[in-house]
Order: structure tokens, then sequence, then C-alpha cells
């Protein structure tokens, strides 16, 4: 069974439009910003996910023809424009049929075999612009679970690579499209060791299993037992419950914080603790050239 597919049909991901749309907005507003600006008559949006952006692009611009597709029957359930089941690697649509093909936080997920034939497919199936989002410079060493059962790392949320400003400009080398425009958003906060700080003193709750499922083994994580396959193995993971495993880890990772007095002095640290500010997300608009 392919456990990294399976993954991505799990209704977790998908089911909380609230947290999508929070997530999401502000490369949905960059993005909407470069579409708008541009003739456009449709637009496909490649591995489509629940369809936030698809849903919302296609009421904001009702004379653009929206499709999405998207690997996961689960995430299908939620666009409401026309939508197909299709890999990316392999989209079942002509040449340059689409003005614009959008991929939102979709190339960092895949693998070595599927990443450069999935850019040629966006590039094959788009007549003028393309418009990527990934995350930017993302450390993938800070985001590691380790499975309980086989004991496998892998990074959560299955990011294979890691992306800046020059890796994105020669995304399409090759293809005639070239990049006219990089934007960064979704400023978060970090305090100055905090990872160092976590790996020293918590390596538990580092490398905690917060992914549902190991794409190496196919154990499942407890916390969603209710998740239904036909799988034995898959159903095997739901019976662990030994110490050390992951329900433990989640229940020391959601101990309620102390109070009184104790619970204000460590406090102490964190107001006057160094901090940076680093943007998550990046949005790049590529332009096919006019003599290509």
């Amino acid at each position: 069974m392919d456990f990294e597919k399976e993954y991505y049909e799990f209704d977790r991901f998908w089911n909380n439009y609230a947290y999508s749309y929070e997530i999401n907005i502000e490369k949905i507003d960059i993005t909407f910003d470069f579409i708008g600006q541009r003739p456009i008559a449709n637009l496909l949006d490649a591995a489509c996910g629940n369809g936030i952006f698809t849903n919302m692009v296609a009421e904001k611009f009702r004379e653009i023809k929206v499709v999405g597709f998207d690997r996961s029957e689960m995430a299908l359930k939620y666009v409401n424009t026309e939508k197909m089941l299709a890999e990316i690697d392999a989209i079942p649509f002509g040449d340059a049929s689409f003005d614009c093909v959008v991929a939102h936080d979709v190339i960092e997920h895949l693998p070595v075999g599927v990443y450069q034939k999935a850019l040629n497919e966006i590039a094959r199936v788009s007549r003028k612009y393309i418009v990527i989002a990934v995350p930017y410079r993302e450390n993938l060493r800070h985001n590691v679970s380790e499975c309980p059962s086989c004991l496998s790392h892998f990074n959560n949320d299955f990011h294979f690579r890691s992306f800046d400003e020059e890796k994105m400009k020669g995304l399409f080398g090759g293809t005639g499209f070239e990049c006219k425009d990089i934007r960064t958003c979704n400023t978060n906060r970090f305090y100055v060791g905090q990872k160092t700080y976590g790996r020293l003193f918590y390596p538990k709750w580092q490398k905690k299993l917060r992914s549902p499922i190991c794409p190496v083994c196919g154990y499942l994580n407890p916390e969603d037992s209710g998740h239904e396959s036909s799988n034995p193995v898959l159903a095997a993971g739901n019976e662990t419950d030994a110490p050390g495993t992951a329900i433990d880890i989640a229940a020391s990772a959601t101990a309620p914080p102390h109070l009184g007095l104790l619970g204000m002095i460590k406090k102490i640290p964190k107001a006057i603790w160094p901090k940076y500010s680093k943007d998550y997300e990046m949005v790049a608009f590529f332009e096919k050239k006019s003599n290509v």
C-alpha cells in the first residue's frame, strides 16, 4: 500500500475550513493581485486540496472558468468548482489548456521521481502564467517525527525540499517561463535558539509523531484511530498504548501549564528573551516569454 498517499486521505487535513482560510489568506491575496492584473479566461488549480483557493477565486473572479484537481478523494469533497481526481505528474489536459496554472503548497511535497515531471506538466498545460506558493526558507530539520513503531524519521508535513528566491527563479528553466515577481508573507515571530532549547530539554516532544501515519511502515497515529482503513497494518496501529508511544507523548505535550506565582515567574524569560521575525510563505509569479 502507498502509505504516503494514504496520508492525504485523512479528513482532519481538510475539514477545518476556517483554519485553512486563516493560514492561506495572505498568499491568496497575493495570488489575486497577480491574476487580477492579467487577461485570464480560465485557471487550473493544480493539486487543489480542499479548494480553499479554488472556491475563493471562483467567487471573486466570476468571469474566469476555474478547474481544480487533486489526488485525494477526501480533499475534493470540499471543492465547489469543476473538479477531478488526478495526479500532478500526469495532468489530464492538453498543451496550453489554461491561461494560468496555480499550485499553492504543492511542489515541496513531491518526491524526487515526481518533482521534475510535475513542473514540466504545469508548464505544459499553461498558456501564459503560473503562480507557485511554497514555504519560504524552511529548515526541514525543525519539523521531524519519529515513528514509534519502526523508528523512521521523516518530515511531519512530508516536505521534501526547501526553497529560497534563487531556487524559485530557476524553477521553470528551459520551459519558456520566467519569474517576474516574488513576494513573501505569513510573518512569524520566534525566540532565538528555541529549536535548540527544545531538542536539548524536550527531545521526546520534539520527535512526537504529529503525522497521522508513518509513510514507511504504515503505523497509524493513535490520535487518528477513528480513521477507517481496510489495511490490517493501519488497524494494528490503533492498539498501541505502551509507555513511551505517541499516546504518552501527546498527553505530556497537552498537560496544563503551571499556575500561580510559579507560572508568572516562568513567563519572565519569555518577556526578555530576544526574538526574530521570519516570513513563512513565498509566492512567485511566472510568465511565458512572448517569443517562445
